[in-house]
């Protein structure tokens, strides 16, 4: 502590005496009205991130920043005693799931930025680690955004999101053998959970493939993907174009989950920014490629939410 507040007080001294050099910004005519208020955004070029004056801007702030910071006295050995101080956080663990007599989670050590995910044979069983997402692209940051095991403990469903981007790839994991199935999809968002036949399960899927439309904002939908099968082959599960019906708005996101205690019926929801929701039940088809009999369980008007916890357990406000 003592060289941390030695190194901002010098820090500051040496600020208090310089004239920092900021990058020159320029300003642009731009503007826009919304319900007859018209409003500046003189700084709208710098939204372009690919515009070569927009980069080298970008990297002379940076620049700037890190020859400031490099003058902090003793740097590396703040970095040093920062990092051995983060290596003594206990693990953390996350997304525990029971299937089977397996046990599987994500866990991240002390000092790790990215989680690992593991399972062991029962709940005191060894702890054997299934997938290392620094092995996945060399070079390339890789998280797990979502994973989901099959009911009998046999695959796990992967959404890893790579250098930081907001869509997940989608891949099947099979646990006896470590390895991955062919299969892929990219872009997509969340691993919902499986179906019965532990083969098929659900997940999250634009509208578009092109993740800079606008228009994968829009009109998601669940889809249902059978393993062993070409992801292009999947089936709309839950969407307004499959169920124009239910009357789904555009910026209502879809989900579709079988849960374990309720296996006989399919649950589908539908929510926005708000914590109301909207509420669906059918009846498990047997046949997936069969229109579903959705019945509506609440509205939004209902005040109904899903608990934060769980999104299988359903709460009233």
């Amino acid at each position: 502590m003592k060289l941390i507040l030695l190194g901002f007080g010098l820090l500051m001294g040496t600020a208090a005496s310089a004239q920092w050099q900021y990058p020159a910004t320029k300003t642009v005519d731009a503007a826009d009205t919304y319900f007859g208020h018209t409003y500046q955004d003189p700084y709208r070029w710098l939204e372009n991130l690919q515009d070569p004056e927009v980069e080298a801007w970008f990297k002379a702030q940076a620049d700037l920043t890190d020859g400031l910071l490099s003058k902090i006295p003793a740097r590396e050995e703040l970095v040093k005693e920062w990092t051995a101080l983060d290596k003594l956080n206990p693990a953390t663990y996350s997304g525990i799931r029971y299937e089977n007599g397996r046990v599987f989670f994500k866990k991240t050590l002390g000092g790790e930025n990215v989680g690992k995910l593991y399972w062991r044979q029962g709940w005191n069983g060894e702890e054997k680690l299934l997938f290392d997402p620094a092995t996945y692209k060399p070079g390339v940051t890789t998280t797990i955004e979502s994973f989901a095991p099959s009911w009998d403990g046999r695959y796990v469903a992967l959404g890893l999101s790579s250098g930081g981007a907001e869509f997940s790839e989608l891949r099947v994991l099979d646990v006896d053998h470590g390895t991955f199935l062919p299969e892929r999809v990219y872009p997509t968002w969340e691993v919902f959970g499986w179906g019965k036949d532990n083969k098929s399960f659900f997940y999250a899927a634009p509208s578009v493939s092109n993740i800079k439309s606008i228009e994968i904002g829009l009109n998601h939908k669940v889809k249902l993907h059978r393993v062993g099968t070409d992801f292009a082959n999947d089936i709309d599960f839950l969407s307004n174009k499959s169920y124009p019906s239910l009357d789904i708005q555009p910026e209502e996101n879809p989900v579709a989950y079988i849960a374990e205690s309720y296996p006989d019926y399919v649950i589908g929801r539908l929510y926005t920014a708000q914590n109301e929701m909207r509420l669906f039940y059918a009846p498990v088809p047997r046949d997936a490629t069969a229109k579903i009999q959705w019945k509506v369980l609440c509205e939004r008007s209902d005040n109904w939410f899903v608990d934060s916890s769980s999104p299988e357990i359903i709460s009233m406000l």
